[in-house]
């Protein structure tokens, strides 16, 4: 389940350094950019949609100990579970 964790992590990264970049290059690609973060949002609901891999991601969360970031992954629980 960890390595599914890291999978969505390591896309997150890499998605968010390429916005960066993309919008350096060219900033007409916002709608895209915001596009494709819509689909990634909704992959990660489907996600935590099963409780297994949602207590993975939220015990990795307490893990980094960020409060923030832990408040941000009950809350993306919650909303998955509607």
């Amino acid at each position: 389940m960890n390595e599914k964790i890291d999978d969505n992590k390591a896309c997150n990264q890499a998605f968010f350094k390429a916005m960066e970049k993309s919008f350096e290059d060219d900033p007409n690609l916002a709608l895209k950019w915001a596009r494709h973060f819509k689909d990634s949002t909704e992959t990660l609901y489907q996600s935590l949609r099963d409780l297994e891999f949602a207590i993975a991601y939220l015990k990795d969360v307490i893990e980094d100990g960020d409060r923030k970031e832990i408040l941000l992954a009950v809350k993306d629980i919650a909303k998955a579970q509607e």
